[in-house]
């Protein structure tokens, strides 16, 4: 008998315990880590510009099925750069954020991020910040809901949606949350003349982790006058993730470095077991965006990545300003027609990726045939799968100082400048 006590003694006291602690969990907010596993981004946007009428209609097409999921927004919000989580939560969803606007009347009131669970379209955040993206984020490598964006001020920051909030000083007068800003181990090459934008996160661990953006800034060009050039470059990231500890030149130009823009790059491995990079470029004598492709080498060194210019690929036809799209297995890239070759649809081409790169040379660079109306063809219109360009920067002389400044106009009808004297 006095086992048995003590026996339902120890099971009550246990009771007891687990009771107090689940009660101190609920209050403190706190919960359990939610089980992610890893899963090719399914979702892509549907552009809002091209259907104005369905502004407050957040649509994504599942590329996998190619059904579009509609998602009804409170009236006065809208959603734009959305990017899809490289994994699903424990309910099989996949994860959407993206810049968050809401309405007041004509004008914008607040703005944030927003993440939306799909299938389904449950919202699951709305944060305002006092700073906010100015291309679209991109999400970290593995399971957090961790997510890197470059401000309209040209700067980087990182935001956790994992994290909640931990102070009031973490917001301003307003409410709006700070996501924390990149430190530099060592200051960029540039003056503070430059924007860092469009940033992508290669999941591929031969990356080492290192994040890529476009980062443009200002210089005298050979014939002497001022001109914004925009170059993608790599950047290592502390193991914190809240410091840029190296950095360096993705594309090594060749003799004449003639290209103005290089932007919106995406890194992919491919079957062969290489991994290749797709970019958009804008030569110096050109107006129009060149989609091209490169094998991406991995110094064994220092594992610093780079591309050689002569070994890239430049596809034929013009190109909307959006990122290229691979599949699932690293055999494809999607890209969208520029308007003059797509004439009254928007089209996305798809090539197989090796197959270009082992193209022959045609006046000094490497090009392949565009695929044709057969059973393989997969270009097709989808005037919904293009996103509308960025603002291009400008850069103008200051009337009564010595001073440059790169300006765009912000998502809320701003103009947002960096100077410098």
């Amino acid at each position: 008998m006095r086992v048995l006590r003590l026996a339902v003694r120890l099971l009550l006291t246990t009771l007891g315990i687990l009771t107090v602690v689940a009660i101190l969990l609920g209050r403190h907010g706190l919960k359990p880590a939610t089980p992610r596993q890893a899963a090719f981004p399914r979702y892509r946007p549907v552009s809002s510009a091209l259907h104005q009428k369905f502004e407050s209609e957040f649509r994504l097409r599942d590329i996998e099925t190619g059904a579009t999921e509609r998602i009804r927004l409170d009236e006065a919000d809208r959603i734009e750069y959305a990017v899809c989580s490289p994994w699903l939560d424990s309910q099989g969803r996949s994860h959407v954020t993206g810049l968050w606007k809401c309405f007041e009347g004509a004008q914008v009131g607040t703005m944030g991020l927003v993440r939306i669970a799909v299938p389904g379209g449950e919202v699951l955040d709305r944060v305002a910040l006092d700073t906010v993206p100015g291309s679209s984020p991109c999400w970290s490598p593995g399971m957090s809901a961790k997510i890197l964006f470059s401000g309209w001020d040209g700067q980087l920051y990182r935001y956790s949606f994992d994290d909640p909030p931990r102070a009031a000083e973490e917001s301003d007068a307003n409410g709006a949350r700070k996501p924390i800003r990149l430190a530099w181990r060592k200051s960029p090459p540039w003056d503070d003349l430059r924007l860092f934008w469009e940033p992508t996160w290669p999941t591929d661990p031969r990356l080492g982790g290192r994040v890529i953006v476009s980062v443009s800034f200002y210089e005298l060009g050979p014939d002497r006058k001022g001109r914004t050039r925009t170059q993608l470059w790599w950047l290592k990231l502390d193991d914190g993730g809240t410091e840029v500890v190296d950095m360096g030149r993705l594309i090594v130009p060749g003799p004449t470095d003639s290209i103005l823009e290089e932007r919106l790059a995406n890194v992919t491995a491919t079957p062969d077991g290489g991994l290749a990079l797709a970019c958009l470029v804008r030569p110096s004598e050109d107006r129009a965006l060149r989609l091209r492709l490169g094998p991406v080498t991995i110094d064994p060194a220092t594992g610093h990545p780079s591309v050689n210019e002569a070994d890239m690929v430049e596809l034929p036809g013009s190109r909307l300003a959006s990122q290229p799209e691979f599949s699932a297995d690293g055999g494809w890239v999607d890209s969208a027609l520029g308007e003059v070759e797509a004439k009254t649809h928007d089209v996305v081409e798809r090539y197989a990726i090796v197959a270009a790169l082992t193209g022959h040379p045609v006046s000094g660079t490497k090009t392949h045939a565009r695929l044709s109306d057969t059973a393989t063809t997969t270009a097709r219109p989808t005037r919904d799968r293009s996103i509308p360009p960025l603002d291009p920067l400008k850069v103008r002389p200051g009337r009564r100082h010595k001073t440059s400044r790169l300006e765009r106009t912000g998502p809320d009808g701003w103009e947002h400048r960096i100077s410098a004297g």
